[in-house]
């Protein structure tokens, strides 16, 4: 048996310029801010002693080929290490996985990846680095699955810590860390993050990808320049004008496709700030999820009693996603 503890993540500026129609075309790379946290997906693989398959996940499923699952990440990913039956797959999650905003479709396919090839190659030169496993994870999800994802979940899951990850050509990814961890702990203090329920339109990266024109191109660079801005001024101990930085870039973000925002989230959005916060975001593709503030801790109990939510307190991880049991 091996079991995966894989974070989920929260993306703070540069959300959507990971979209290889973006970065393939534009001229720039695309370029995301973002840091791994402790809510995690949990994968168990384990061998079955009948030639059967069994997948846990919201459902269940036992069937007897790969072929049959209907979960498109668990069977595309067992198609690609030529797997057969003879399996059980099971996952849990910290947090609800249906659009949560928070990288769980991505974290699900990197842990998965992260215990399948731990289970088959670990100990042998197959073994999987955390870059080889988000970079499968990509090619799964967007190729294999055909989903019109992005490539910064894989990326941020997979490695953790709190990264400026750039997207170029032909699949090229380069990361800048944030390695000072006093910065790191005191922007975590300044956060706040809210669960607003399910995502009310499930198609807004593909809306975007078909309404991605010159014009959202360039309001998209200037939300990649924001995510290298953010990378240096958090990396310089300036980490009070992420408020500022996520404000802008929310601006930009829900003029990039209809579903976004919405009535509901803009009154959130407005009451929050008038209790204090200096700026925030719908984490994800918009439209539901969680949405990320930042505010002085000063003003934390004013912005939670202005949103009606539901806080959900977090801190950052330096880890990626980890085999945490094996026997």
């Amino acid at each position: 048996m091996v079991i995966t503890r894989t974070p989920l993540r929260i993306s703070f500026v540069g959300g959507g310029t990971d979209l290889p129609k973006y970065y393939e075309s534009s001229g720039s790379p695309g370029r995301v801010f973002s840091a791994a946290i402790d809510k995690y997906i949990y994968i168990t693989i384990n061998r079955k002693f009948d030639n059967k398959i069994r997948v846990g996940y919201s459902v269940t499923e036992n069937v007897d080929k790969v072929d049959d699952i209907r979960h498109d990440i668990v069977r595309n990913t067992m198609k690609s290490f030529n797997m057969g039956p003879g399996w059980e797959i099971v996952s849990v999650a910290d947090i609800p996985g249906n659009g949560s905003g928070l990288g769980s479709s991505s974290a699900f396919t990197v842990g998965l990846i992260n215990a399948i090839q731990y289970e088959l190659f670990a100990g042998t030169h197959l073994s999987m680095n955390n870059q080889e496993i988000a970079d499968m994870a990509c090619n799964i999800e967007i190729n294999a699955c055909g989903k019109p994802i992005g490539r910064q979940d894989q990326w941020a899951t997979a490695l953790g810590g709190m990264n400026e990850i750039c997207f170029g050509r032909e699949g090229h990814v380069w990361t800048q860390p944030v390695l000072e961890q006093r910065y790191i702990k005191e922007l975590n203090k300044n956060l706040l993050l809210f669960y607003l329920g399910p995502r009310e339109n499930n198609n807004i990266l593909e809306t975007q990808n078909v309404l991605m024109d010159d014009n959202k191109k360039k309001t998209m660079s200037y939300m990649a320049e924001l995510a290298n801005e953010a990378m240096l001024e958090v990396s310089t101990g300036n980490y009070q004008v992420m408020g500022q930085l996520m404000d802008l870039n929310w601006e930009y973000k829900r003029t990039l496709a209809p579903g976004i925002s919405n009535t509901k989230i803009k009154g959130i959005y407005a009451r929050a700030m008038k209790a204090g916060a200096e700026g925030g975001k719908v984490l994800g593709q918009g439209g539901g999820g969680f949405m990320l503030f930042y505010a002085h801790p000063d003003c934390h109990a004013f912005v939670i009693e202005a949103t009606g939510l539901q806080n959900v307190p977090f801190n950052f991880v330096d880890k990626g996603t980890q085999v945490i049991y094996a026997t």
